[in-house]
Formats: C-alpha cells, sequence, structure tokens
C-alpha cells in the first residue's frame, strides 16, 4: 500500500525501493499491478519531448524560458526533484523572470503537506526573497 501511494506521488526510487524489498512468496498480483505502472510512469518520465528540451537545454544553457519549460515538464511527469531544480536555478539567476516565482511557488503548493522535498525548496525560496 505504501509502494502505491509513493507511486501515486512520483517517488519512483521510493517505489522502486519499496518492491525490491517484497520477499518473491509475497509477491501477488496487487505486487505486479504496481511493477507494471512502475515501467509506464519510468517510460512517461523519460519521453521523446522531454528528451529534446534536455537537448535544448544542454545547447543553450542560459536560456531561462527553455529551463522554464524543461520545469513544467519534468513536473508533469513526476519528476518533482529535478523539476524544482530548474525552477530554482531560473529564479537564482533572476528573481523576477517573467513567472518563474509563481511557478515554482505553484510546484511546492502541488507537493502533498509536510512533504520534504517541499520543505526544501520553500527554504530556499525564502532565502532567494529575504
Amino acid at each position: 500500500m505504501l509502494a502505491a501511494a509513493a507511486l501515486e506521488l512520483g517517488r519512483l526510487e521510493q517505489v522502486r525501493e519499496l518492491l525490491d524489498s517484497i520477499s518473491m512468496v509475497d509477491q501477488d498480483s496487487f505486487y505486479q499491478h504496481l511493477v507494471s505502472k512502475l515501467k509506464m510512469a519510468d517510460e512517461a518520465a523519460d519521453s521523446p519531448e522531454l528528451r529534446e528540451l534536455a537537448e535544448q537545454l544542454s545547447a543553450q544553457p542560459e536560456n531561462l524560458e527553455l529551463k522554464m519549460d524543461f520545469a513544467i515538464k519534468l513536473f508533469e511527469a513526476k519528476r518533482m526533484e529535478e523539476a524544482l531544480e530548474q525552477i530554482f536555478g531560473v529564479l537564482r539567476h533572476d528573481l523576477n523572470y517573467s513567472d518563474a516565482r509563481q511557478r515554482a511557488t505553484d510546484m511546492l503548493n502541488a507537493l502533498p503537506p509536510g512533504d520534504p522535498l517541499a520543505t526544501k525548496y520553500r527554504r530556499v525560496l525564502y532565502s532567494l526573497l529575504y
């Protein structure tokens, strides 16, 4: 059940660890269901669109608009930490760039209450603002 919740939150590494800890005897149909969902989530997290944006970004690392687009796509693919790192990279470069601050806040608010990742990046945001 914990693995299913972690999967819904996009915590793919945590799901892998939890599934790896399940003994062969306990690998029932629900386990197989989670393995399949994890495989699909992995595929979605590495879409051609994301790869293309990553290539464009490697060619233009200072392009803030591209970084924001990449961050949004990463977040949609449930690659939360990478998305937050990208959007905060934009904020570190230019705190007032476009709607980056609002996008970062929206991403943080979309994470579940008490999420350690949200706590970490809220601190980063506060340190940038003050």
